[in-house]
């Protein structure tokens, strides 16, 4: 079962035309906002980062804030801060930004052990979180989560808190021009014209 990647946004970037000269990776499955922001700042410091500026950086996180029954109120702070340091990387264009909402994952087989109601009501809490602190720093949000209560893909039962469907989600935002900050459905596109491009992290 695979989730929304930066390569998977990176080769139907590919296929309209936008080639990426490079592509960095910061995220990694299991974090949260704080090992993201951690991870991001060390790798700044210690030039692993170039500082920019880049052509597009995607962010997806927060997920894995609500499975941990982290405070809201934290994730709040440090996606601030998150948001900062992804405008900082593209030099001050919140254009070149792009977030995600979080899918609802209680409808994965993982999901179901642990209420599926009770994630789909702090998923929603969580993606307000999201599209409020989004659209005040003028970033489009792809609205991936009613691509998640789809139906399921067939196939086995896997430990996941990503819905099978999400994994289109690469092949949408590619292929439209956005230019107004808010909150885009799956059934809306949007565009980021690249050269030089790098996309942390999604």
């Amino acid at each position: 079962m695979r989730v929304p990647s930066p390569y998977q946004l990176a080769d139907s970037l590919a296929a309209t035309g936008d080639s990426l000269e490079s592509l960095t990776v910061i995220a990694q499955t299991g974090w949260t906002t704080r090992d993201l922001l951690d991870a991001t700042r060390d790798s700044l410091a210690e030039g692993r980062l170039q500082s920019g500026p880049f052509g597009l950086v995607t962010l997806m996180i927060g997920v894995n804030n609500q499975f941990r029954g982290l405070d809201s109120r934290v994730f709040e702070a440090e996606l601030d801060t998150l948001i900062l340091l992804a405008q900082e990387l593209t030099g001050d264009d919140p254009a070149r930004v792009l977030g995600f909402s979080i899918p609802n994952y209680g409808v994965t087989p993982v999901g179901e052990l642990f209420g599926r109601d009770r994630i789909g009501r702090e998923v929603q809490a969580f993606n307000a979180i999201l599209a409020r602190k989004f659209g005040e720093y003028g970033i489009v949000m792809v609205d991936i989560t009613p691509l998640s209560l789809l139906a399921p893909a067939p196939g086995p039962r896997r430990a996941s808190l990503f819905p099978g469907n999400v994994s289109s989600v690469g092949r949408i935002d590619a292929s439209g021009r956005a230019n107004q900050p808010g909150t885009l459905g799956p059934d809306q596109r949007t565009r980021v014209t690249l050269r030089t491009t790098s996309i942390p992290p999604l």
